[in-house]
C-alpha cells in the first residue's frame, strides 16, 4: 500500500515536529503566494486561478511524490509555456483561453501519470543538458521581456515606448523601486520576506493614494474554494495543436522536479523514486485542470526555500496549503489594490535568478569531428520550444529525438528522425536490450557509460 500512497510512510506529527514544519510552511507561503497570483498573469489567466493552481495541487502531488518538499505549483516556466503556446489560439483572459489552458493541464499531467505508472522514468536520461540550459535562458529572456510593458506601465507592446516615448511614471516607480527592494533584499537579508513586505506596502500606498483612478491594479479577486470545473471537449484540429505544447510541458516540469528532487534526495541520503514522483506531479497537474487552473510544476526556488527552512517531511506542505486557504477564504480582497507593475516585478525579480550568461561557455562543446553540437542543440530546441510549439507540432516529436539523444545514438547513414541501434562499446554492453526491458537503472547505467567513453572516460559497464 505505500508503495502506491507514499505519505503513509510519513511519520505521526507530534508538537516539536509540526514547530518546525509550521515555521517552514509559514516561510514558503509568504514566497508562494504572491508568486502564484503574478505567474497567472505571465500565463494569461485570471488572478485567482494561481491561487487554485497552489492550493489542491500542491496538496495532491505531495501525498503521491516520494519527494515532499517539492514546493508543486505555477511556476515561471510552466506559465509562460502556456502563454506562449495558445498564442493565436484565444484571447488571454477569456473563457477559451482558460478552457484551452485546461487541456494543457489534463494532457500534460496524463502524460507524466503514464510514464511514471509504467516505469519508464530512465527516460529522463536521455534529454541532453544543453538544451535544457539553452531553453532555459531564452525562457528567462522571453519573460523578462513580456513583462516590461508592465514593469514601466506601457499599455501595448514593449515598441510603444519607442513609438510614443511616454511612461505612466507612478507606474514605473511602482515597478522599478519594487525590482530594486527585491534585489537588495535577495542579496542582504534573504531570510526576510520581501516580496510580501513590499507588495503590501505597494497596495497600502496605492489605496492612500487612489492610484487605481490612475493606474492599472490587481483589482477584485473572488473569495472561496475552487469549484468542480468540467472542461468541453475541444475539436479533434484544436486538441491535436495542444498535444505539441502538452508534451513540452510535460518534459520541462520533469526536468524541473528531477533537479528539486535528486537535491532532496542527496540531502536526506536517500534513494530517489523518479517514477513516483512523476506519478505526483502528473496528479498535480490533472487537479487544476478539474478546478478551472493552468499547468503547475515544481518550482526549484521554492523547493530549495522548503527545503533549507527545516522542513523535514510533508507535513510542511499541508500547513503551507492551510495557509493558502485561509488566504482564499479571507484575504483575497487584500489584493484589490497592488499595483500591476510591484507584481510585474515579482515575475522579473524570480527569473533574474535564471539567466546566467556564463553558462554559455560550457555549452561550446565539441565533437569528434570538430563541429560544434551542443550550441546547436540549444538555440535550435529553444526556437521551437518557444516560438513553434502551437504552429509546428507535427514537426517536435521527430525533432526531440533527432537533438536530445547523444552523438553515439544517432547514425549518419539512416533519416536523422530514425534513431539507429547504437553499437556496443564493450563485449555484452547492449543499451537497446534495456531500453526493450524498461530495465531503467541498467539502461540509465549503460547510456552513462557511453557518455563517459565519449569523453575520454572508462566505460561502466551495466550489471
Amino acid at each position: 500500500m505505500t508503495r502506491w500512497l507514499p505519505f503513509l510512510r510519513w511519520p505521526r506529527p507530534d508538537a516539536r515536529l509540526l514547530r518546525g514544519e509550521a515555521t517552514a510552511a509559514l516561510t514558503v507561503a509568504v514566497v508562494m503566494t504572491p508568486q502564484s497570483v503574478a505567474y497567472a498573469g505571465l500565463a494569461g489567466m485570471p488572478f485567482v486561478t494561481g491561487l487554485y493552481a497552489t492550493f489542491l495541487p500542491m496538496l495532491a502531488a505531495v501525498l503521491f511524490s516520494s519527494s515532499t518538499r517539492l514546493a508543486v505549483g505555477p511556476s515561471a516556466l510552466s506559465s509562460v509555456l502556456v502563454g506562449v503556446s495558445l498564442v493565436g489560439m484565444a484571447e488571454p483572459g477569456t473563457s477559451q483561453w482558460v478552457l484551452l489552458a485546461v487541456w494543457l493541464a489534463l494532457l500534460s499531467g496524463a502524460m507524466q501519470l503514464a510514464v511514471g505508472a509504467s516505469g519508464a522514468a530512465w527516460m529522463l536520461h536521455l534529454m541532453s543538458s544543453p538544451v535544457l540550459v539553452g531553453f532555459s535562458q531564452a525562457a528567462a529572456i522571453l519573460i523578462v521581456v513580456s513583462e516590461l510593458p508592465k514593469l514601466l506601465g506601457l499599455h501595448g507592446p514593449l515598441a510603444g515606448l519607442v513609438e510614443s516615448g511616454q511612461l505612466q511614471y507612478e507606474a514605473t516607480a511602482y515597478g522599478l523601486v519594487s525590482l530594486a527592494i527585491f534585489e537588495i533584499c535577495k542579496r542582504k537579508v534573504p531570510k526576510l520576506p520581501a516580496v510580501l513586505l513590499v507588495l503590501a506596502a505597494a497596495a497600502v500606498l496605492s489605496w492612500a493614494t487612489g492610484y487605481a483612478t490612475r493606474g492599472d491594479v490587481v483589482g477584485s479577486v473572488p473569495a472561496g474554494m475552487p469549484e468542480f470545473f468540467i472542461p468541453a471537449v475541444p475539436s479533434w484540429e484544436t486538441f491535436g495543436a495542444l498535444l505539441a505544447p502538452a508534451l513540452v510541458l510535460a518534459l520541462v516540469s520533469s526536468m524541473e522536479m528531477a533537479a528539486s528532487a535528486k537535491i532532496e534526495s542527496q540531502h536526506d541520503g536517500k534513494r530517489w523514486d523518479a517514477n513516483q514522483d512523476l506519478i505526483g506531479q502528473g496528479i498535480g497537474k490533472v487537479v487544476p485542470g478539474l478546478c478551472g487552473s493552468f499547468p503547475t510544476s515544481t518550482s526549484f526556488s521554492r523547493a530549495a526555500i522548503t527545503l533549507y527552512s527545516g522542513a523535514k517531511t510533508g507535513w510542511a506542505t499541508v500547513i503551507a496549503c492551510g495557509v493558502v486557504f485561509v488566504v482564499l477564504l479571507f484575504l483575497t480582497p487584500a489584493l484589490y489594490h497592488v499595483p500591476s507593475a510591484a507584481l510585474a516585478a515579482v515575475v522579473v525579480a524570480a527569473v533574474l535568478g535564471l539567466f546566467k550568461p556564463g553558462v554559455f561557455s560550457h555549452l561550446w562543446c565539441r565533437g569528434s569531428n570538430g563541429r560544434s553540437h551542443c550550441p546547436r542543440h540549444a538555440v535550435v530546441l529553444t526556437l521551437h520550444l518557444l516560438g513553434r510549439t502551437h504552429r509546428h507540432g507535427d514537426e517536435l516529436g521527430p525533432f526531440l529525438v533527432r537533438e536530445t539523444l547523444p552523438t553515439n545514438h544517432r547514425s549518419r547513414r539512416t533519416p536523422r528522425w530514425k534513431p539507429s541501434r547504437p553499437a556496443p562499446l564493450a563485449p555484452g554492453s547492449d543499451c537497446t536490450a534495456h531500453l526493450r526491458s524498461a530495465d531503467g537503472r541498467r539502461a540509465g547505467l549503460c547510456i552513462s557509460g557511453r557518455l563517459r567513453a565519449r569523453r575520454g572516460g572508462t566505460p561502466r559497464r551495466a550489471p
